[in-house]
């Protein structure tokens, strides 16, 4: 990142300049420490500067992380698909469909499929576009006061970072998921608050507070984030303002601004589903559910294999989050030693935002790989304020390769995780030999996980059904593959469209109470057709449970069967699967 200094002289004494001198209030700065936007050459001073640099790092940056318009869904992006394509169609979530997540997500799926279509790419081009490539411009203002423009390259910089700490560690399985949306709301209102000032106070408060109640919304456990946030908020109007009766005008403005930024995403939410008569659904599932598959849903049985799970977290963003995490501290230090208090303050923010992140991730007792993404923002911003600080080090002793260097070492530091470099390159490859062909059974081999995710299967499942169903009738997919609804393009009418809460009694304790409403349901109205798993032999998701109602067995691709209603169905007395 180039400097907009003058270059200092090789002594390190700098030309005495508007921004080295303390004694003077710099143009656009009031009394109470705020700034108001200046214009240079006509142009609002706010307004981003990109230079070459700044174009060629972010478009290689975007380049890397287009890969991902290629990627399928997995099976949790899949129920949030089904649920978002099922609420465009006027079946509510919670009440018509079932799970566990907050409707922020169900949302964003809703809004793709209105704007792309019924397409799974079109909920990456909204992941790279409006969160990677937002998380880039937000971190780059965040390290900018308020008035200047971004210095040149840090836009270039930070969104060439975002992109290789996304789309490195997290693959297909592990992006497009809730913790991208808390990310990018919550560096959003992280760079609220450490632009705040004074006299903007009822306005950052404000946004601060939206920001932070979004990021809870799609991901209640990102709490942490919103209480780090809040934290920085509060210390940068005390930082800034002059007086003491300004900190407490300031404090208490932004507090209120606060709660009703914060107040409105719920309202909202509330409100809607109060209207549409949801909220008994609602809480059933968020509070009464989601209480026992937290309680019960834990993977990890000691502290020692928790403390394993958080270790490969930590390592699957390869050397960057430990390099980083030791460099603000160290730099934190120096800075308070030198009497840097900016440096200082910022260094200090960005290992909160890393903690609240590692907490984010512990409270949820999961450590599933796509909770780390939750931290995204706060680690993108740590590592370019390192780089920033880096570059102004060494333009101050009159050296010019800060910006090479730190580019350099982000490079390098994704290059020591291998294996995602390698799946990144054989990606590439097949894209390419798909984009030559039309062959796309190279790339659909990159989706199938042996013994854990049967992609390929599942596709051949649901391309049948799209060829032999007709186009009003329903299909059952028992298990946890709702990927099989996309491509056989049909819906079941009943809630449970995927199985896992009826058959796992440790994520819920109603189990038999929910078997029960299922069956109910399938009864009233049979699909007609069932997609079963092989390898199950009893209960709800098993072939010969439905072939004991009167199914036909029609076809079986490696882990499904599919079973089709031949008229014949006899439920008896049975209540429950």
């Amino acid at each position: 990142m180039a400097s907009d200094r003058p270059p200092s002289s090789r002594s390190g004494a700098a030309p005495p300049t508007a921004a080295h001198a303390p004694a003077e209030r710099l143009e656009g700065e009031s009394d109470d420490g705020s700034t108001a936007a200046t214009t240079v050459g006509g142009k609002r001073a706010w307004l981003p500067e990109l230079t070459i640099v700044d174009v060629t790092l972010a478009l290689s940056g975007m380049l890397f992380g287009a890969q991902s318009l290629f990627y399928p869904f997995g099976r949790d992006q899949a129920t949030h698909g089904y649920i978002g394509r099922e609420w465009l169609a006027g079946r509510l979530p919670f009440v018509s469909t079932f799970d566990i997540k907050t409707p922020g997500i169900f949302f964003v799926h809703m809004a793709t499929f209105a704007i792309f279509g019924e397409h799974t790419w079109g909920l990456r081009v909204v992941d790279l576009f409006g969160c990677v490539l937002t998380t880039g411009f937000l971190v780059a203002y965040a390290l900018t006061p308020p008035g200047e423009r971004p210095r040149r390259g840090l836009v270039g910089f930070s969104v060439l970072a975002v992109n290789l700490l996304y789309y490195g560690p997290f693959d297909f399985w592990n992006s497009g998921q809730c913790e991208s949306f808390c990310s990018v709301f919550s560096i959003a209102g992280m760079m609220v608050a450490l632009r705040a000032r004074p006299r903007d106070a009822l306005v950052s408060g404000l946004a601060v507070g939206l920001f932070t109640s979004l990021a809870v919304l799609f991901k209640p456990p990102c709490l942490w984030n919103a209480i780090v946030v809040f934290a920085v908020f509060a210390a940068q109007l005390v930082r800034k303002a002059p007086s003491r009766d300004l900190r407490v005008r300031a404090i208490t403005r932004a507090a209120a601004a606060s709660a009703i930024g914060g107040a409105l995403p719920p309202a909202l939410v509330i409100g809607y589903f109060g209207a549409k008569g949801a909220l008994p659904a609602m809480y059933d599932v968020l509070v009464v559910t989601s209480r026992q598959y937290v309680a019960g849903g834990s993977y990890a049985d000691s502290f020692l294999q928790g403390l394993q799970l958080f270790s490969w977290g930590i390592l699957n963003f390869n050397a960057t989050l430990l390099v980083s995490m030791n460099a603000l501290v160290v730099g934190a230090v120096l800075a308070r030693r030198r009497g840097d208090r900016d440096t200082f303050f910022l260094y200090c923010a960005c290992i909160g935002g890393l903690v609240a992140g590692f907490l984010t991730v512990v409270i949820q007792l999961k450590f599933f790989t796509y909770h780390w993404s939750a931290m995204l923002g706060f680690l993108v911003l740590a590592v370019t304020a390192l780089a920033k600080g880096l570059c102004e080090r060494l333009d101050a002793a009159g050296k010019t390769y800060g910006p090479k260097l730190a580019v350099a070492v982000l490079v390098l530091a994704y290059l020591t995780g291998t294996a995602q470099v390698a799946r990144s390159l054989g990606l590439a490859k097949r894209a390419l030999y798909y984009a030559r062909t039309g062959d796309d059974e190279p790339l659909g081999e990159m989706w199938d996980v042996p013994g854990f995710y049967p992609w390929k299967d599942a596709k051949k499942t649901g391309l049948w059904l799209a060829q032999h169903a007709g186009a009003d009738e329903r299909v059952a997919v028992r298990g946890f593959e709702p990927q099989i609804y996309f491509f056989a393009k049909k819906r079941y009418d009943g809630r449970y469209f995927w199985t896992t809460f009826l058959t796992a009694r440790r994520f819920s304790k109603n189990r038999d109470h929910l078997s029960r409403e299922d069956f109910a349901s399938f009864k009233v109205k049979p699909p007609k057709w069932v997609v079963a798993l092989s390898y199950e032999h009893e209960g709800v998701d098993a072939a010969e449970t439905y072939e004991a109602l009167g199914y036909v067995r029609r076809v079986v691709e490696g882990h499904f069967v599919i079973l089709e209603d031949v008229g014949k169905l006899d439920f008896g007395d049975e209540v429950r699967w």
